[in-house]
């Protein structure tokens, strides 16, 4: 095997590893948030006997298996969805970095921002176009996976956590004019041109409204409280803003959300189980994989 191989598979480990610390901080602000307490300030501490949690027992995934689920000084159990949450997280952004970032973001419809592939070139050597769109699309699953946490619980998404999605979503494509213009020559799918920013807001906007009316749709033969119907409304909307600057993006993407659905819904029909897992499921699945589908998209 050469020498890139291993700098790649190095990477993209260090990658995954930063994306279960980013996981172990969201079950943090999934636990935190709906109780009104801060996010960083506190260190982590055991909720039953609020000792704080070691150093060596807070690395993600691992931390949770060698303490076999248990606190060290209680012995209270310890979800295994904090181990999930990481692995998951981790997973993604190791996935990722394969599919998009080592590929110069050849995966996204159009020219590729490089024609330079692998972590040497690209990241040891950064192409901060590549670097900025792979970032990008982990804060996108970053965020839309912390509203699935929120509303797994069965909390309403916070008005805040809603405003910082629409932030990062718009502005980074918007700012991205000004500072990455040999990406969006390359790229026209992903940013919008400078003389369409109007029309990317618009479409945007209209994004936005088809998901809320959709939620409204489904939410009878789904089974969806008013709550979730609101969360899953902020999360399809929210989720139109990474979704690019074209059209085609958004019609592929609530095409193939809705089969999803459908598919998954009736599973859990047949099983009587409630519908509110269909939808997310089919969300995450469809979020998880969406780098991976732009790939076989040719426009």
């Amino acid at each position: 095997m050469s020498a890139d191989f291993y700098f790649d598979l190095v990477t993209a480990l260090w990658l995954g590893f930063m994306g279960a610390c980013i996981g172990s901080f969201l079950n943090v602000v999934a636990y935190r948030l709906p109780l009104g307490m801060s996010v960083v300030w506190k260190p982590s501490h055991c909720p039953k006997c609020n000792h704080p949690i070691r150093a060596r027992d807070n690395v993600p995934v691992l931390g949770w298996l060698m303490l076999g689920g248990k606190c060290r000084d209680c012995g209270a159990p310890i979800s295994s969805r904090y181990a999930v949450v990481e692995a998951i997280l981790g997973a993604v952004f190791f996935v990722l970095a394969y599919v998009e970032l080592f590929r110069g973001a050849e995966n996204l419809p159009g020219v590729p921002h490089t024609a330079f592939t692998g972590a040497v070139d690209l990241v040891w050597y950064p192409d901060w176009s590549v670097i900025g769109v792979y970032l990008y699309h982990c804060a996108a699953v970053t965020l839309l996976f912390t509203m699935a946490l929120l509303d797994r619980d069965g909390h309403r998404i916070p008005v805040k956590l809603i405003a910082l999605t629409v932030i990062v979503g718009l502005a980074v494509p918007l700012l991205a004019e000004y500072f990455l213009r040999d990406a969006i020559v390359a790229n026209p799918f992903l940013f919008p041109q400078p003389a369409n920013v109007r029309g990317y807001l618009l479409q945007v906007v209209a994004h936005a409204l088809l998901a809320i009316l959709w939620c409204w749709i489904i939410a009878v033969p789904a089974g969806l409280s008013a709550s979730e119907r609101f969360n899953l409304a902020a999360a399809l909307s929210a989720a139109g803003f990474f979704l690019g600057a074209s059209a085609i993006y958004r019609v592929v993407f609530f095409a193939l959300f809705l089969i999803l659905f459908a598919l998954l819904h009736l599973v859990q029909r047949k099983s009587k189980r409630h519908g509110i897992d269909a939808v997310w499921i089919a969300f995450l699945i469809l979020l998880i994989l969406w780098p991976a589908i732009n790939a076989t998209l040719d426009f």
